[in-house]
């Protein structure tokens, strides 16, 4: 079976002394990000499903696969690395994208910047963020969302998109009888020129009160 490394809960572990992700299905090699690296991990003659050596790809006895921001070298003239007692798992659950907040690194939605690529888009709506009360509405088309919006009477709401499940942006917010329209996606690259966006942003602001956005300003009242 082969998973998709945006979307799939990896285990954590340590691998040679560092971190890196673990799962036991194979990783689809065309989902895996840029200057991401994935390798597959033999299991032993007598226990298959133990991991004994990295490999770059192994056919049988396949015990699992890593993903790493780190390129793991092998021994000159050796296409495996033995384990030896290097693989820790850490036990918890972590997507790429945990692991990138955990360790600061650059979230990698390049793929999601592609014009050429074909992308989804799932809106949502959220009320009274941040508080006990919070509620979120989500897995909606946009006249879906702006019809959640309009109808719920909550003091504090936001309507938003993810894009390909990986990157997240709000787009306007009503908080204490006032409206702004954020334009944080001008300056997300996965965002910034995607024209199925920029007619978004065109529309909420058509059917929220604003029909003329200008560039640059954060907008506020309805």
């Amino acid at each position: 079976m082969y998973v998709d490394a945006m979307k799939e809960e990896f285990e954590h572990i340590e691998l040679f002394g560092n971190p890196a992700l673990f799962t036991n299905n194979r990783v689809a090699p065309d989902t895996v990000p840029e200057n991401w690296f994935v390798y597959d991990l033999r299991g032993g003659g007598n226990d298959p499903g133990r991991p004994v050596a990295l490999e770059m790809k192994v056919i049988v006895n396949h015990a699992g696969s890593i993903l790493t921001p780190e390129e793991i070298p092998f021994h000159k003239g050796e296409n495996y690395r033995s384990l030896k007692n290097r693989l820790n798992f850490l036990g918890e659950g972590l997507t790429l994208v945990d692991f990138c907040q955990r360790y600061s690194l650059s979230i990698p939605i390049k793929p999601a910047a592609d014009p050429k690529l074909p992308h989804t888009y799932n809106w949502y709506v959220i009320t009274n963020c941040g508080s006990p009360k919070e509620q979120i509405q989500q897995d909606m088309t946009m006249e879906e969302a702006i019809r959640v919006y309009q109808d719920t009477d909550e003091k504090e709401k936001r309507l938003g998109v993810t894009k390909d499940e990986i990157a997240t942006v709000d787009l306007v917010r009503l908080a204490d009888h006032e409206q702004w329209f954020f334009e944080d996606y001008q300056v997300m690259d996965c965002f910034k020129d995607d024209p199925v966006i920029l007619q978004a942003v065109q529309t909420l602001h058509q059917a929220l009160g604003e029909e003329n956005p200008v560039q640059g300003m954060t907008m506020g009242g309805m």
